[in-house]
Order: structure tokens, then C-alpha cells, then sequence
């Protein structure tokens, strides 16, 4: 039987069972005691919850507070509470530690730790948050690393100060309305507003939270009660207000934000040090929010400005920058397309008020290195976005990167590595066949990755892009990288022909769709005859090598027979 099988029983029945117990014993204390101790040898959620005496010495009571509260048994909440525990000590989590944060994880240090009313208000249990105010619970009280909301839609770590906004709202430490909010449990958050969650509360937290989760109502009626206290454009630490909050939403909406604005919230001034609500939107793939952000007509303070004249960058170009790293709906999702049309409407307009911002390159260490919009698209693999990029006038030959090199240097390098040698020991055993074990980890992936970018690789050539003449910063072109593999020293034979067998395919590519002047005629004659050589050297292979022809021969490899 499963260790923790009772843990998924109604708690009902658990309750029965404990009865159960107390009538089939009828005898003295110690004989109930070896009853209980034998049912919690088949649950941990019952060794810590039903019988609090038998753990006196370890902070029984207490633990059974904190789960009774979780669950809103309040008949166990009343058993502990007769036994000495207290509805104001905190501990962690009733289920485990694996639902809190854990310990040395970045700004989150240290156990997750909440009293009786957290675990009461984060599930929900409004009989029990009434039972634990009436018996002296503290409202305004914070738990410490206990919510673990983390909001999957929002990209993470990206910059040093906002790598944390709704990504986690646990980094702070919330009391117990801010956990109800967190957990989208409006009733309960109603209810502790009434009992006077908000009564001395000057930090709105509670309002950033509402804000987050997208609960507007709950949102106004804290924003009535904190209005004397705090303004719409208070920051939390000193740097996120409540538009940041309700940009970033997963359910950000432009009514919503178009109401916040109504009630005195500020677009330009609640972000003195960090970047506007419109780039947090963008990078969450809000484009409505987004879009309704720049028909505002934003203009930054003179010390916004100063940083993204730092970093080179103007603020259309940072929000290309975000719209590319948006982390795109499943295409089966039935909003996709909308999401996709969004994002190229956003595109459009952005590069309406600055043409050059397509072309942008982010200096910003903590995101990534001198690096395009286009680059980012094509490292995603998104034709689409690719073309669409293209099309507003992105230059397939800027150079940027710790490589300084172009798209097109980036994609010949990602389709044609160098693989280390395998375990000598294996390949030199008699019976190992390079072809029948390695096939599917080297040529596969290869021909995969390469179909996948062999239209962005025709896209950039359609556009522009030059095939020999932008080097990078080692002195070397596209074509460059593509012939040097013909010489895989390092890589055994059988590795050295498939990956000649992929640049041949790669160079074909390069010379079909390369327009007029961005292949010189030298150089494809190079081409041509590399490629020439490559084919005869493959096909001798394959003649002379009977492992070879299990993968096929002249005219039969799909590689040499696709036209390109």
C-alpha cells in the first residue's frame, strides 16, 4: 500500500476513521495512543494533524493549527488550540516544503514560514480565516517566502530590475489579503477587507497584487480604502506601481488599464528609474495593452531617456526587442492567430514611428549581447516573424554579437558543428556500426535543424543578405564557414562525412536564392566547385565504404535529390 495513500481521503472520512478508533478502543489513554500511532505509520498528513498529544514535544499542536487552518477542519483548529497551540506561530508549510520557495534561491532566502491565517487565506477557507480573527489572529502580520505563484507566461531574469515583476509575486512578503488576492480568492479577500485588513496598511501591496491577478473589482475597493494612505503610483520597493503590475497580468487588459488611468494613475511619472508599463506588456505578448500604451503618445523623463541613450537604444527599438522575446500560444491555442496578427500590427506601428528600430542593437549585459531583433527571431526559428522583420526593413547584414556577425554567419555556424569524438573505446569494438548506433544522434538532428532553417536561410537571402562579403570578427563569411568544413580534421571519417554531406546541401542553398550582387561571380564559381568536389568525394565514399549504402548512395539520398 502507498505510504500516503489516506492523504488523498476526504478529510470527512479521515475524521471518521479517527472516530472509529476512539470507539473500537474504549480502554485508557495509552491503548488509543498505540491505535493512532499505528494509523499515522500509514500517512504523514495524519501523523501531524489528528492527534496533537502524541507530539507534544515537538510543536504538534502548532503544525495541527497551520493544516486544520489550510483545510478549514475547524473542529481539529479547536483540539489543537486546546492543546496549547497558537493562532500567531508561524511555521512553514502544511503539505511540505516543496510548495513554498526554496532556501539561497536569488532575493528569496531562507524557509517559507506563514501562520494559522496565511495557510487559512491562501486556500480560500473563509470559515476558518472568521475562527482564527475571532480567537486573536494577526491581520497585517507577513508570512516570509510562502506564496509560490510563479506566472509561467512571463519570461524570467531578463533585466536586473524588473527580472522578478509577476514573475513571482511570493518575492514579497505578503500578508494574509495579499495571499488570498495571489490565489484569486475574492470572497475571502472581501471578507478580510471587512474585518480591517486595510485599516494602517500604508505600502499598497495588497493593491499590486489585485492589480496582477487581474481582480479589478477587489482592485477599486482596495484602492477606496488605501487612497488616504498610499497613491496609485506608489511604488513597491521603490520601484514597481501598480500599472507595472497590471502590464505584466497574464488577463491585462486595456479597459482595466484605461480605468486605472481615470483614477489618477500616471504612465510616465510611476516609473522614474525603470522601464514604462508599455515594455512589460510587450515583453507579457499584451499587444492591446501595448498598442493602447503607445496611441497615449508617450515621451520619457530626461532621466529615462539618459538610459536608453546609455544603452544605444531608442524606446521603439527596446519594445522590438520585447515583442520578439514574447513567449508565443501553442498554435493549436483558438486565440493564436489573433496573438500573431497582434504582434505584427504592434511590429508595424513601432516601425511607423521609428523605421530604424528594427535594426536596433540592446547593450544590456543582462539580457543578452549586442544581439538584433532579427538574430533573436531566427535563433527562435520563426520564419514568420523572420519575414515579417524583413519586411518592415531589417538588414540581414548588420553585424552584432559577441562574433560580430550577421544572421546568416549565425545560422551556417548553428547547422554545421564540429562534434567531439565518441568513447574510443566503444568505436573501436569490433562489433560497433557508426550508422546503426550514432545515425539517429548526428545526422538527424543535423537534417532536422537545417529543414528548420532553411527557409529563414532563403528568407535573408531573398532580402539581401550577403553570402561573401560581411566577415565577422575571426575574417570569415558565410561562405567561408561553410567550405571550411570540408576539412573536420578533429572528427572521425564517418563524422566528417555527414557533416560535408549537410555543407553540401547548405551551399546549394546559399547559391540557388542569393540575389544578383550578393554572391560575387569568383566566388560562386568557388562555390561551385566546391560543392563539385564535396559531391565526388561523398560518392566515393559511398561506393568504397558498404556501411555507407545502408543511409543510400548517389541519386538515392534525399540530401543530394531535393533541387535546392
Amino acid at each position: 500500500m502507498d505510504q500516503d495513500c489516506f492523504s488523498y481521503l476526504p478529510h470527512e472520512l479521515h475524521l471518521a476513521i479517527f472516530q472509529h478508533l476512539q470507539d473500537i478502543t474504549r480502554a485508557d489513554r495509552e491503548d488509543l495512543t498505540l491505535a493512532l500511532v499505528s494509523l499515522a505509520q500509514t500517512s504523514r498528513h495524519i501523523r501531524a494533524t489528528y492527534e496533537p498529544i502524541l507530539f507534544r514535544q515537538d510543536g504538534a499542536p502548532d503544525r495541527a493549527m497551520r493544516w486544520g487552518a489550510y483545510h478549514g477542519l475547524i473542529p481539529l483548529m479547536e483540539k489543537a488550540l486546546f492543546y496549547g497551540a497558537s493562532v500567531k506561530t508561524e511555521g512553514p508549510h502544511p503539505l511540505g516544503p516543496e510548495h513554498t520557495f526554496p532556501t539561497k534561491t536569488g532575493v528569496f532566502t531562507g524557509p517559507g514560514k506563514g501562520s494559522p491565517l496565511h495557510f487559512a487565506a491562501m486556500n480560500g477557507q473563509n470559515a476558518a480565516v472568521n475562527w482564527l480573527l475571532d480567537h486573536g489572529a494577526s491581520l497585517h502580520e507577513p508570512s516570509k517566502n510562502l506564496c509560490k505563484c510563479v506566472d509561467p507566461r512571463i519570461p524570467q531574469g531578463f533585466l536586473t530590475d524588473l527580472g522578478r515583476i509577476s514573475q513571482n509575486h511570493g518575492s514579497l512578503n505578503h500578508d494574509a489579503l495579499s495571499l488570498a488576492l495571489c490565489h484569486h480568492h475574492s470572497s475571502t479577500a472581501q471578507l478580510l477587507i471587512d474585518r480591517g485588513a486595510l485599516e494602517g496598511n500604508a505600502e499598497p501591496v495588497a493593491l499590486h497584487t489585485a492589480a496582477a491577478t487581474g481582480q479589478h473589482d477587489i482592485f477599486f475597493e482596495i484602492l477606496r480604502h488605501v487612497r488616504r494612505h498610499a497613491s496609485l503610483d506608489a511604488p513597491i520597493q521603490s520601484r514597481f506601481t501598480s500599472l507595472h503590475y497590471a502590464a505584466c497580468s497574464p488577463v491585462a487588459s486595456p479597459v482595466f488599464i484605461q480605468q486605472m488611468l481615470k483614477a489618477g494613475a500616471h504612465v510616465i511619472e510611476s516609473a522614474p528609474r525603470t522601464d514604462l508599463p508599455v515594455f512589460y506588456a510587450a515583453l507579457n505578448g499584451s499587444w492591446a495593452v501595448a498598442t493602447m500604451f503607445l496611441d497615449l503618445g508617450l515621451e520619457m523623463t530626461e532621466s529615462q531617456a539618459q538610459v536608453y541613450r546609455t544603452a544605444g537604444i531608442s524606446l521603439e527599438g527596446a519594445l522590438v526587442h520585447a515583442a520578439v522575446f514574447a513567449p508565443e500560444p501553442q498554435n493549436d491555442v483558438p486565440t493564436s492567430s489573433e496573438w500573431f496578427d497582434g504582434r505584427k500590427r504592434f511590429l508595424e506601428q513601432l516601425a511607423r514611428q521609428d523605421p530604424d528600430c528594427v535594426n536596433s542593437i540592446y547593450r544590456n549585459p543582462h539580457w543578452y549581447t549586442n544581439d538584433t531583433p532579427l538574430k533573436r527571431a531566427a535563433a527562435k526559428g520563426r520564419v514568420d516573424l523572420v519575414r515579417i522583420l524583413l519586411d518592415l526593413g531589417a538588414d540581414p547584414n548588420v553585424t552584432a554579437g559577441a562574433c560580430s556577425e550577421t544572421v546568416l554567419h549565425a545560422l551556417t555556424r548553428c547547422n554545421l558543428p564540429v562534434y567531439p569524438d565518441d568513447n574510443a573505446s566503444r568505436v573501436s569494438h569490433p562489433n560497433f556500426d557508426f550508422y546503426t548506433c550514432q545515425i539517429e544522434n548526428i545526422a538527424s538532428p543535423i537534417e532536422k535543424r537545417l529543414a528548420a532553417s532553411t527557409p529563414i536561410i532563403i528568407a535573408l537571402l531573398e532580402h539581401g543578405a550577403s553570402v561573401d562579403g560581411v566577415k565577422d570578427r575571426d575574417g570569415k563569411t558565410p561562405l567561408d564557414l561553410v567550405i571550411r568544413y570540408q576539412v573536420a580534421e578533429r572528427a572521425d571519417t564517418a563524422k566528417k562525412y555527414i557533416v560535408l554531406f549537410e555543407a553540401v546541401k547548405l551551399l546549394r542553398v546559399l547559391m540557388k536564392h542569393a540575389k544578383p550582387g550578393c554572391l560575387q561571380d569568383e566566388q560562386r564559381r568557388r562555390a561551385k566547385k566546391t560543392v563539385k568536389r564535396m559531391e565526388l568525394e561523398l560518392e566515393g565514399w559511398w561506393c568504397f565504404n558498404p556501411r555507407a549504402r545502408g543511409i543510400g548512395g548517389p541519386g538515392h539520398i534525399p540530401s543530394l535529390t531535393l533541387g535546392y
